[in-house]
């Protein structure tokens, strides 16, 4: 195609069990923030990171190609959705709570999408861009949705296209993307003969997907409907599971100097989603926790420049993955700091803070037991999005955190100026 480079699609192992996948991350702003302002700043965006015009094709053998534009023929897809009602009029926010809380929220995909989320093969089969801005205009706040392919980018590269709208909203310059592609002198440091399947690379090999696939359809069946909530974290919980973590390492005889927010979060979910008798003890469970690697290898991604690409790892431990073994997969959003974006330079005046209310994550088609920690708020406290089957939320030893059965109003922390608080 004139105007477009052809580039391989490869950052993402084609059995990795995320290749198909699309995700939408939407910030939830307090406050209005001009139209107009949007769409000049998306339009300097676009000609600044011409890959974010990005389409896929698949080629006479069925790969997966990226077709870049160049600066001159880039257009970032964007769809606007304007009402006059305020944000707790049309949408329902996470509550923040005094305990760890799960919450089932009702969301309003208005104002995440134009008409639905695409499928990765209904953008290539259109030749629809495969990434995608949705914004929405309320009456006291501004929702930025991103979408895109998951094996062009990641939530770092959404983290980056924010920081850089908020900029320009602002009046600053944008930094430079970064030249070339790190991943090529990265895998060239590996020794002459070692296994290219690099670990975190293959997940699965084909016939352990689709076994995996079975068994997944066979526990969908026994689970029923699956449903999404929000964990919400606060900040005196999660400063209670790391000390708790602590003892338990130290009476282990194990050293450990330092536990992340993410790290007790992530064993948190893992022991209440796998640690009841309703699974087959036969069967193992597997955690992959998804990791960026621009913030483990900041030599080869300085933090002065934007690289756009995917940096997702999978840490895959060197032990094969049975065919059938449950997975419980995760992905820390912490390191990208998302909740502490602040557009109040940009708002108008009376309308709002400029503080993040909420990140909102859609990502259908993932295995149940997945999901990300989302972001951490104002006041500490954190959230998580997961996936599991609805009467699993309301059962076992997790139950007791379904905040339909556990909340009072006492429950509640005040509110924040942003209004955050309300179901």
């Amino acid at each position: 195609m004139e105007h477009f480079r052809v580039e391989p699609v490869y950052a993402i192992d084609l059995h990795s069990g995320v290749a198909h996948v699309i995700v939408t991350i939407s910030y939830i702003f307090s406050g209005v923030v001009n139209r107009s302002q949007i769409e000049s700043a998306v339009n300097v965006l676009i000609q600044k990171w011409p890959i974010l015009g990005v389409h896929l094709r698949r080629s006479s053998l069925n790969v997966l190609e990226a077709l870049i534009p160049d600066a001159r023929h880039a257009v970032l897809a964007t769809t606007f959705y304007v009402t006059s009602k305020g944000i707790h009029q049309v949408e329902t926010l996470p509550a923040r709570t005094s305990t760890i809380t799960t919450q089932r929220l009702s969301r309003n995909l208005k104002l995440y999408f134009e008409k639905s989320q695409p499928t990765l093969e209904e953008l290539v089969s259109s030749q629809s861009p495969a990434s995608q801005l949705h914004v929405s205009c309320l009456a006291d706040a501004t929702v930025f949705a991103f979408t895109f392919a998951h094996v062009i980018m990641g939530a770092s590269a959404v983290g980056s296209v924010m920081r850089s709208l908020a900029s320009l909203l602002e009046g600053k310059e944008l930094l430079d993307e970064l030249e070339g592609d790190p991943w090529v002198d990265l895998l060239n440091t590996a020794p002459p003969g070692a296994n290219s399947n690099l670990r975190g690379w293959s997940t699965y090999g084909p016939s352990d997907f689709l076994a995996s696939a079975e068994m997944e359809r066979i526990d969908l069946e026994q689970d029923g409907s699956i449903s999404q909530r929000t964990i919400y974290f606060p900040p005196s919980e999660i400063a209670q599971l790391k000390e708790q973590a602590m003892k338990e390492l130290k009476t282990l005889g194990l050293e450990v100097p330092f536990l992340s927010s993410g790290d007790v979060i992530v064993a948190w979910l893992y022991k209440h989603f796998y640690g009841d008798k309703q699974y087959d003890a036969e069967r193992t469970n597997r955690l992959i926790y998804a990791l960026d690697a621009q913030i483990r290898l900041a030599e080869s991604f300085p933090p002065d420049k934007v690289y756009l690409k995917n940096t997702q790892i999978f840490n895959a431990t060197s032990n094969p993955i049975p065919p059938g073994e449950r997975v419980f997969l995760a992905s820390n959003w912490l390191t990208f700091d998302f909740g502490n974006l602040d557009i109040s330079k940009v708002i108008k005046p009376s309308t709002g803070t400029g503080k993040v209310l909420d990140i909102y994550c859609c990502i259908p088609d993932i295995p149940r037991c997945s999901g990300c920690i989302t972001f951490r708020d104002q006041d500490g406290g954190i959230n998580a999005v997961f996936d599991w089957a609805e009467v699993n939320w309301t059962s076992g030893s997790i139950a007791k955190y379904a905040i339909e059965n556990t909340v009072s109003d006492k429950d509640f922390t005040k509110p924040t100026p942003g209004g955050v608080n309300g179901l």
